[in-house]
């Protein structure tokens, strides 16, 4: 009895933890456009904000966004701000699984336009990429590139 009981915590814990994963993230196709070229993202609107393929030998992911693009916007129809990458994060979901990265925050080096984002180690896959704002109310939109690499070299 002690076993069956055991079995069913895990595999209620193993379901929670799947379900948890799933339902936070976005349902809907990327927004952005492919890998290593500049594409457009927009938080808050349900959709991926790219897509991702790592190898073996690739196993780096490396996501940029244009610090001169970001504008942020309380609504619709308001007018769009300048927005700061600070308030930025993104995080990784796999394709196959579901499961996701933590965020990660976006840091700029020197001075250099764009500000960054490295995930190391990742498993030969695809991820999808979530982009998410710390702005409450509103989103914020702007140009993102990304790809995967052999080293996680920041420039």
């Amino acid at each position: 009895m002690k076993k069956l009981i055991k079995w069913a915590m895990m595999i209620a814990a193993v379901t929670l933890l799947a379900t948890g994963f799933t339902l936070a993230a976005p349902t809907q196709e990327a927004s952005a456009s492919g890998s290593n070229g500049w594409g457009y993202f927009h938080t808050s609107d349900g959709k991926w904000d790219g897509t991702v393929t790592t190898t073996r030998t690739n196993k780096y992911v490396v996501v940029d966004v244009d610090v001169s693009s970001l504008r942020y916007k309380t609504s619709s129809s308001g007018g769009a701000g300048l927005a700061s990458h600070h308030n930025l994060a993104v995080r990784l979901c796999s394709a196959s699984t579901g499961n996701c990265t933590g965020y990660s925050g976006f840091a700029q080096k020197g001075n250099n336009y764009n500000a960054r984002a490295v995930f190391s180690n990742m498993i030969p896959g695809t991820y999808r990429l979530d982009i998410k704002d710390y702005y409450n109310p509103g989103f914020v939109y702007g140009d993102t590139a990304y790809w995967s690499a052999s080293h996680g070299n920041w420039y």
